[in-house]
C-alpha cells in the first residue's frame, strides 16, 4: 500500500523509516509543486502565430459560448502543448520515454537532485556530488586515483562509502541503496529513491499509482476527466462537458442554451433562454421593458384574449384577465405572456414595491397553484387574505381552491372571475443552484410537472394548508 502527499505517491519501504532526509523532502515539494498546475505556456499555437500550422489542432475559444478551451484542442481534448509530453509543441508530437516537455520542446528530464550534463555520449543526468566524471560541475573529472565526495575530488571518503570512484551514502543513494551497486529498480512513470537503505519510488509529474500496486508503477495519467490532477478526482461541471487541463477541471463545451459568461472556465452558469442580461448569448442585454423568453428579448402582452389590467413598477409582473370570465382558475396561466408563469409568493414579494393596483374582496388576483398538505390545491391569493394594493406584503396562503397535477380536485373551475398574476422568469431559475431570494428550489430544469415548479418554487410547500 502506498502513502500519499498531494498528487505525489510514495511506495512504502520495506520497514518504516525513522527519519526523512532534507534532500528527499525538497524533492517531494518539487514534485508537489509540479502537480499544482502552473501558468499556461502556449496559448496562441492554433492561431498560426509565426506562420506555423498545427495538425489536428483547433483554436482556443472564448469563455462566452460552448466549447471554451483555454489552451489548445487536439482532437476532442484540451491540452497545453507547452508541457504535455504526448503533444509537445504540436498535436501528436510525443516525447520519447524519459523526456519531459519544456516550453514546447522535448528535453531530458532530470530529477532527484541530478543535473543535466553534456558529454561524448550526449546528455545525461549526473549527480555532481558523487559522479567522478562531473564532480561538483558538469565536465569536471577526477583523476584515476581520486574519488568524488560531496562534489570534491578526494583521495579517501569521509563518512561515506567508496563505491568505485564515488563516495556514496548507502542509506540514501538510489544507485547504491544499502550496498554498492544495489540500484533501486525504476517503475513505470516513477522515480526511484532510497531511504535508510531501503528502496521506494515516487510518481513522476502527471501520473499516479491509483491501484496501489508496485508492479505496474504509476499506471494512470492524471490528465483525464476521471482522474484530473489526482486519482479518482472526476470532473463534473454545471451545465457543461468538462476537460482536464494541467490537473484542473475546465469547461470543454457548454450544454445547449447555456454559457460561461463570467469566463471562469469552471461552469456554464448562464441560461441564454431566460437571462435578460445574456439573452441568446453572453452580453446580449434586454431593455428594461423587455423580458428574455425562448432566447429572445420580447415585449410581451397577455395571451388568449386576455387584457392587461396593470403592470408592476419594475415591468416584470402583470395582471391579466379574461374579460369574458370563461377561463377556469386552474388554467389562468394560459393568459400570461409567452414565457411567463403564474407568480410564486417569493417572486411577488421581491418585486411588488410601489405597485398601487387595488385589490379587495371583489378584485381577486391569483398566483401560483400549490398542492395542499391536507389534500387538494390552492392558489397564492391576493385580495381576500390581506392587503389593499399589490404593493402590500400579502402573507403566504393557499387560499382560493384550484387543481393541478398530483393534487387534482373538483374546484379548478368554479371562480371564473379571478385575475391572473403573471411573472417574467427569474433569470437564474433552472441553473441547478438556489442563488436567488425568489427561488425555493432549483432542479436544473424548467418543467412544470415535477416537484420543483417552473418558477423554482415547491409544488407542496410546508405552509400550504
Amino acid at each position: 500500500m502506498g502513502r500519499y502527499h498531494s498528487s505525489v505517491m510514495l511506495k512504502t519501504p520495506q520497514r518504516t523509516a525513522n527519519r526523512m532526509p532534507a534532500w528527499w523532502l525538497a524533492t517531494l515539494l518539487a514534485f508537489t509543486a509540479c502537480q499544482g498546475g502552473g501558468k499556461l505556456l502556449i496559448n496562441d499555437i492554433a492561431s498560426g502565430a509565426g506562420g506555423a500550422s498545427t495538425s489536428g489542432a483547433t483554436s482556443p475559444q472564448s469563455g462566452g459560448g460552448a466549447g471554451a478551451c483555454p489552451v489548445l484542442r487536439c482532437g476532442t481534448e484540451c491540452v497545453d502543448t507547452g508541457t504535455d509530453p504526448a503533444n509537445c509543441g504540436a498535436c501528436g508530437e510525443a516525447c520519447p520515454s524519459g523526456e519531459a516537455c519544456e516550453a514546447g520542446q522535448c528535453a531530458l528530464a532530470c530529477a532527484g537532485g541530478t543535473t543535466k550534463c553534456s558529454g561524448p555520449m550526449g546528455e545525461t543526468c549526473a549527480d555532481t556530488s558523487v559522479d567522478p566524471a562531473n564532480c561538483g560541475a558538469c565536465g569536471k573529472a577526477c583523476g584515476v586515483a581520486e574519488l568524488c565526495d560531496a562534489g570534491v575530488c578526494v583521495t579517501a571518503c569521509g563518512g561515506t562509502t567508496a563505491c568505485g570512484q564515488s563516495c556514496v551514502d548507502l542509506a540514501h543513494d538510489p544507485n547504491h541503496c544499502g550496498g554498492c551497486g544495489n540500484a533501486c529498480p525504476a517503475a513505470p512513470n516513477a522515480k526511484a529513491y532510497c531511504v535508510d537503505g531501503l528502496c521506494g519510488s515516487a510518481c513522476t509529474s502527471g501520473f499516479g499509482d491509483c491501484n496501489a500496486l508496485s508492479a505496474d508503477g504509476c499506471e494512470k495519467g492524471l490528465s483525464t476527466v476521471m482522474d484530473c490532477g489526482q486519482c479518482g478526482k472526476a470532473c463534473e461541471l454545471l451545465n457543461a462537458t468538462a476537460a482536464c487541463v494541467n490537473g484542473a477541471c475546465v469547461v470543454k463545451t457548454c450544454t445547449v442554451n447555456f454559457g460561461d459568461c463570467d469566463k471562469d472556465g469552471k461552469s456554464c452558469e448562464t441560461n441564454f433562454a431566460s437571462d435578460p442580461k445574456n439573452c441568446g448569448g453572453c452580453g446580449q442585454k434586454c431593455a428594461a421593458t423587455e423580458v428574455c423568453a425562448n432566447l429572445k428579448c420580447q415585449q410581451l402582452g397577455c395571451q388568449n384574449g386576455a387584457v392587461e389590467l396593470s403592470v408592476s413598477p419594475g415591468g416584470n409582473m402583470k395582471v391579466c384577465d379574461d374579460p369574458l370570465d370563461k377561463t377556469c382558475e386552474q388554467d389562468v396561466e394560459t393568459l400570461c405572456p409567452t414565457g411567463w408563469q403564474l407568480c410564486s409568493s417569493e417572486q411577488f414579494l421581491n418585486r411588488n414595491a410601489g405597485w398601487t393596483y387595488a385589490i379587495n374582496g371583489n378584485t381577486v388576483v391569483v398566483a401560483e397553484i400549490y398542492c395542499r398538505n391536507g389534500g387538494g390545491a390552492g392558489h397564492y391569493t391576493l385580495g381576500p387574505y390581506g392587503g389593499n394594493v399589490l404593493g402590500d406584503a400579502v402573507p403566504f396562503n393557499c387560499g382560493y381552491g384550484s387543481s393541478r397535477e398530483s393534487c387534482l380536485t373538483g374546484y379548478g373551475c368554479n371562480e371564473l372571475q379571478v385575475q391572473a398574476l403573471c411573472c417574467a422568469p427569474t433569470p437564474s431559475c433552472g441553473n441547478g443552484v438556489i442563488d436567488s431570494v425568489e427561488e425555493g428550489c432549483d432542479d436544473k430544469n424548467l418543467l412544470e410537472t415535477d416537484e420543483c415548479l417552473n418558477n423554482c418554487t415547491r409544488r407542496k410547500p410546508p405552509a400550504c394548508n
